[in-house]
């Protein structure tokens, strides 16, 4: 499981170039009111109990249910077809 603050990045062009033309940078900078939590299951759950709390006040108490979808990234987690599910979640983080 990781849990990551979210970056909001933009590409620039230092002057610099190539035969293909210019030499694009990508300069990120974090979103403070944005994180995302991943994790991996097994099995196929319905729904997810989702608690965010910061010293020890509530600020999200949700149950959603999780919608799946195929992918076929063939790798060693997941062998040719895995199924997928991902939510947002939205709350006040003041």
């Amino acid at each position: 499981m990781s849990f990551d603050q979210d970056l909001d990045c933009t590409s620039y062009s230092d002057g610099t170039y190539t035969a293909n033309g210019p030499v694009l940078k990508e300069k990120c900078f974090p979103i403070p009111t944005s994180w995302t939590l991943r994790s991996h299951f097994s099995g196929l759950p319905q729904h997810l109990e989702v608690t965010v709390k910061r010293d020890g006040v509530t600020l999200l108490d949700a149950v959603p249910m999780l919608a799946y979808h195929i992918e076929r990234p063939d790798n060693p987690h997941c062998g040719p077809q895995c199924n997928v599910a991902s939510l947002s979640l939205n709350f006040d983080g003041r």
